[in-house]
């Protein structure tokens, strides 16, 4: 008996319990792994426009957790027939009215001009007319950043 006490386990018994101590050692490092991917970080600042999943909701990898808006990065966008496209040169400045914020008007300018699909596509509308009309996606930027600007409101421009 002194000599088992003196010498320790038996070598199957050493193997055994490192490969145990290997087994629990993964387990925690997938623990951590876990813990590490329940913080998700934005790769720019911006505000929280809507929370898609909430705590406790599982969700598959690589699904939106949130949205978020960056409120610095802001455009108005307008659907404008071909025939009034003339109107709107890139670089173009106008002064455009947002009803939510008052009666003041604000600068923007022309930055993004593309013809949208054929859904957007204007029929002839008089029988002489040997083509369809399309629309084209004009985007106009502010020229300075617009205080209380919040995406869906309305911007109204005239010609």
């Amino acid at each position: 008996m002194a000599i088992m006490a003196k010498e320790g386990a038996r070598y199957e018994v050493k193997v055994a319990a490192d490969a145990q101590e290997r087994v629990y050692a993964a387990k925690v490092d997938e623990v951590k792994a876990y813990i590490d991917e329940t913080l998700a970080y934005s790769f720019h600042a911006g505000e929280v426009s809507q929370v898609l999943i909430h705590s406790g909701e599982l969700v598959p990898s690589g699904f939106p957790v949130v949205s978020i808006i960056d409120i610095q990065n802001s455009w108005a966008k307008f659907a404008v027939r071909e025939d009034y496209l003339k109107n709107f040169v890139k670089g173009k400045i106008f002064r455009l009215k947002i009803p939510a914020l008052g009666d003041e008007t604000y600068e923007f300018k022309v930055s993004y001009i593309a013809v949208m699909g054929d859904f957007a596509t204007w029929k002839a509308t008089q029988s002489g007319k040997a083509y369809d009309m399309k629309s084209f996606e004009v985007q106009l930027r502010p020229l300075k950043a617009i205080k209380d600007l919040r995406v869906g409101m309305s911007v109204l421009l005239e010609l």
